[in-house]
């Protein structure tokens, strides 16, 4: 260690009684300079260094892996792996490759903002979801924008109907409330597009980090 450690343990357990064995160990070799660990050139002034390391000792039955796990959850995947703070995560976006005498290389990237707060639907909706679920539901949700759009588009082609017969006028006359309704929910659906971009852009950093 190239000095002195801080021991630390859990009281009442076997891992106290070897943290105390080696305390005691420890501070009878600095008292004993002829039978002393830390003799040498590994430690020098080291020893005495307030920087010191530290030890922890747990006893065998101790689960130390799962408390280093990353919760699954959207929300505390976002904090732990991205630049998350007050809301707003800040993403690096790389705008491609460019070619260079040396061979084609990344371009400089990009650093966008992203607010996640209460007003986001779907933040709020599946931030505490598994990310595999996240996943789906962006492409769900993407999916139905689409639906939505290609509604629209097809509203506004059959409304050049030709034919002044009843039942064109009668079709003509629902397309036409059909689109106003389409049209007066255009506002709700470009903000349900922004949304998916969002999440799409975050779940996809999130997704890099963990391959990573």
């Amino acid at each position: 260690l190239g000095a002195i450690p801080i021991i630390r343990c859990s009281r009442g357990t076997a891992a106290e009684m070897v943290a105390v064995k080696l305390d005691k160990k420890l501070r009878e070799n600095l008292r004993d300079a002829r039978n002393s660990l830390f003799t040498g050139d590994t430690l020098g002034a080291g020893q005495f260094s307030f920087q010191r390391p530290l030890l922890v000792l747990a006893d065998r039955n101790i689960d130390l892996a799962t408390p280093l796990h990353h919760t699954w959850t959207y929300q505390a995947l976002v904090h732990d792996v991205l630049d998350f703070h007050l809301n707003r995560v800040n993403l690096e976006e790389s705008t491609g490759t460019e070619s260079s005498p040396a061979g084609a290389r990344p371009k400089k990237k990009n650093k966008k903002s992203y607010d996640l707060t209460a007003s986001d639907k779907f933040w709020q909706k599946h931030k505490g979801s598994p990310f595999p679920e996240v996943a789906e539901s962006v492409q769900q949700e993407l999916e139905s924008y689409r639906a939505q759009e290609d509604e629209v588009k097809r509203l506004k082609s059959i409304m050049g109907i030709e034919g002044e017969d009843e039942g064109a006028i009668s079709m003509l006359s629902d397309n036409t409330a059909k689109l106003t309704s389409a049209v007066s929910s255009l506002p709700e659906l470009l903000e349900k597009k922004r949304l998916i971009d969002l999440h799409t852009n975050v779940a996809t950093a999130v997704l890099e980090h963990i391959k990573v």
